[in-house]
C-alpha cells in the first residue's frame, strides 16, 4: 500500500535551519581535505519559475525563501575555520535579488573565499558580474537548454536567446574564470537541425564549458504529465 503524506508547510524563515557546519565534527575532515572540489552551501530554497522539465516548482511550490546575509556569513566563517576556502552555492537561482547578491559577494570577498553559483541569464548584467568576480567568483553556471526561441517558449523558460547572448558576452568582457552551460537534447518538437545549430552556437563561445543532457520527463514535472502528447 502506498501512503501519500500531506504536504508540510515550507519553512519560510531559513535562519531556523541548523547550519550544515554544525555536523562537521562528525566527519574525518583530514580525508575530505584531500579531495578536490567545493563545499556546498544553500543560501535559498526554491524558484518562482515554471520550467516544464524542472521539479523545483513542485517541490518548493513556486516560492523562493532566503537565508539572511548574516546567517550565511556565520556558516562561511565556520567553513573557513575548518580549513576550507572554496564554496559552491547550490541555489536554483542565486542572483534573483540583486542587492542581496551584492551583499553576499562582498562578504565572500571580505573572507577571501572563491566560489561558484548557478543562475539565469536574465538575472545578471555586466556590472553585477564584475562585482561578483572582484569578490572571488570563479565559476558561474547557466541552464540554457537550447538556442532556439520556439523551444525555450515550449519549456516555459521565460528567457530569450538574446538574454543568453548578452549574459555570455558580459561574462567574457568581465573575465569570469569559468562559465558552464547546460543544454538538453531531444526536446519536444526539436529537429536534428535544431540540435546541430544549438551545438554550433554553444561551441562558438569558446571560453565556456558546455554539457549536453538527454531530455528526461522527471516525475512531478509538467513534462512528465504531458509525455503522451510528445509522442
Amino acid at each position: 500500500q502506498l501512503v501519500r503524506n500531506a504536504r508540510r508547510p515550507l519553512i519560510r524563515n531559513l535562519d531556523r535551519v541548523p547550519l550544515a557546519t554544525d555536523g562537521y565534527d562528525l566527519f574525518d575532515l583530514d580525508e575530505v581535505h584531500r579531495l578536490p572540489g567545493f563545499v556546498p552551501v544553500m543560501s535559498s530554497r526554491g524558484c518562482p519559475y515554471s520550467c516544464i522539465f524542472c521539479s523545483s516548482a513542485d517541490l518548493w511550490q513556486h516560492r523562493i525563501n532566503f537565508r539572511s546575509t548574516e546567517n550565511i556569513r556565520t556558516e562561511l566563517e565556520a567553513i573557513k575555520s575548518y580549513g576550507f576556502n572554496a564554496v559552491n552555492f547550490r541555489d536554483d537561482l542565486f542572483t534573483i535579488r540583486r542587492k542581496r547578491t551584492i551583499e553576499l559577494s562582498l562578504v565572500l570577498g571580505e573572507l577571501g573565499m572563491v566560489w561558484g553559483c548557478e543562475t539565469r541569464a536574465d538575472a545578471v548584467d555586466e556590472e553585477l558580474l564584475r562585482i561578483m568576480v572582484d569578490n572571488g567568483l570563479c565559476t558561474i553556471r547557466f541552464g540554457i537548454e537550447s538556442f532556439h526561441q520556439k523551444t525555450l517558449d515550449l519549456l516555459k523558460k521565460e528567457e530569450s536567446v538574446e538574454d543568453y547572448y548578452r549574459a555570455l558576452e558580459a561574462c567574457a568582457r568581465v573575465g569570469v574564470p569559468e562559465v558552464r552551460n547546460s543544454f538538453m537534447i531531444g526536446l519536444p518538437g526539436e529537429t536534428e537541425a535544431d540540435i546541430r545549430e544549438t551545438i554550433r552556437i554553444a561551441r562558438s563561445f569558446d571560453f565556456t564549458t558546455n554539457r549536453f543532457w538527454a531530455f528526461t520527463p522527471v516525475l512531478g514535472t509538467e513534462a512528465h504529465s504531458r509525455m503522451d502528447s510528445y509522442g
